[in-house]
């Protein structure tokens, strides 16, 4: 009652010092309010405070190796590109002839690309986007047009056309395996990316299979982005890149399992994924 003849007056508010910009010292009372500190901050940075002694974060000599170290990695992942493809590349310009599987998908592919046959008449086992791959590159690459204005298409250039699709995607499989391995291992460091990107790099049934007209290479590639997605947690682009590898090759439905579990592992916890982990074991 005192206070409602007096008039109401509000409590007085705690002084608190800023010895530099960054380290505010808070009432005890609102020390752990979130909203207290965010207000505190920007009214002391508004007054002109001083800058705190420098911190590791915000230290210049932590941030100039920070950024010559993102500089090295950025170095090492093109150096591992530029093996990749140099060895991809050299592959396909060698002058050999198709395996026989080779010469059934780019006569299909060959069909569309000359002919226009995009429905792809024939007995064909093989999902028909792979095909449809390689009868693009031919139209870009390989085939020409006579004076008689006929369409005609080289056998080694067409070769060439149709291992195109398969060498691209396996340098572009080298590639995902950086940004793939840093989703599966948050916490390992850059080196495991690097290191899986030189794997895949150096694999000899991936420099086997790159430089052909097979249907694993795109399929491959696919699958490798569906994990990727499931690792960051994303269905709809998992389910995406998996219907497109099953377009490739049908034996895309076997991976389903795998890139269904990682997805839901990687929206647990970390104390349930290491139990998932651990399961099979």
């Amino acid at each position: 009652m005192r206070n409602l003849r007096a008039g109401f007056k509000p409590a007085p508010t705690p002084k608190t010092r800023v010895a530099c910009r960054g380290s505010q010292t808070l009432p005890k009372n609102t020390r752990n309010i979130p909203l207290f500190k965010w207000s505190l901050r920007d009214d002391t940075v508004g007054r002109g405070a001083q800058p705190c002694a420098p911190t590791r974060e915000n230290d210049p000599v932590n941030k100039h190796k920070n950024l010559t170290r993102r500089i090295y990695h950025r170095i090492a992942i093109l150096l591992i590109l530029l093996l990749a493809a140099g060895l991809r590349f050299h592959a396909l310009g060698q002058d050999t002839r198709f395996h026989p599987d080779e010469a059934l998908f780019a006569t299909f592919a060959r069909g569309a690309a000359v002919n226009g046959d995009w429905l792809l008449h024939g007995v064909l086992d093989k999902p028909p986007l792979t095909i449809y791959a390689d009868a693009l590159s031919m139209m870009v690459v390989g085939v020409t047009t006579l004076p008689d204005g006929v369409l005609t298409l080289d056998a080694h250039r067409g070769e060439f056309a149709a291992r195109l699709p398969g060498t691209l995607a396996s340098l572009v499989l080298v590639a995902v395996m950086f940004p793939l391995t840093r989703r599966l291992y948050p916490r390992a460091g850059v080196f495991p990316a690097l290191a899986a990107m030189l794997l895949m790099a150096l694999s000899p049934y991936a420099l086997a299979f790159s430089a052909t007209a097979f249907t694993d290479g795109l399929m491959l590639l696919c699958l490798a982005l569906a994990l990727w997605m499931s690792a960051a947690g994303r269905w709809g682009w998992a389910g995406f890149w998996l219907a497109v590898g099953f377009g490739c090759k049908q034996q895309a439905l076997l991976y389903v399992p795998l890139v269904a579990a990682v997805l839901w592992i990687a929206r647990q916890t970390d104390y349930h994924r290491a139990g998932t982990l651990a399961c099979p074991y």
